[in-house]
């Protein structure tokens, strides 16, 4: 039996009334070895990452929880569930990924904002800008200018 180190202070001896020679080692998992499954979960092969590779690519099109739980598969319910569990929710990712995917296209490109609101799947640029200030706190003009 393997015992890792973060185990060993959990380890209780005890004699083994069958076997008065003998010991029992119980050993019970710590709040620390929980947390380090839950963020063990987080790797690349998790729902999270595959949910962001799939909006990033997406974006255009229908994002709408219900309908990209359905393209992998799962109910909605099932797919916040997962996503509790690895620590976030199905708002953070794509959130997360449009401003990734904003920074880039304001950085990089010389798109207008239009378009760059429109390719994250925002319905107009008054939205995309209100939703950028919020995550970044300028416009995104006054980010493209200090960043180019």
């Amino acid at each position: 039996m393997k015992i890792s180190t973060a185990q060993t202070d959990l380890i209780k001896h005890q004699r083994d009334p069958a076997y008065p020679g003998r010991k029992i080692v119980k050993t019970r998992p710590s709040h620390a070895d929980t947390i380090e499954v839950r963020k063990s979960s987080a790797e690349p092969c998790s729902l999270a990452r595959k949910l962001e590779a799939y909006l990033a690519q997406k974006l255009e099109h229908d994002t709408s929880a219900r309908y990209v739980a359905h393209q992998f598969g799962l109910s909605p319910r099932s797919m916040r569930r997962k996503l509790a569990f690895e620590g976030t929710n199905y708002s953070c990712l794509l959130a997360g990924v449009r401003l990734k995917l904003a920074k880039n296209y304001l950085t990089n490109t010389r798109m207008t904002i239009e378009s760059i609101s429109f390719i994250l799947g925002y319905s107009d640029s008054t939205s995309f800008g209100k939703a950028f200030k919020k995550w970044v706190d300028i416009t995104p003009s006054d980010y493209r200018e200090i960043n180019s």
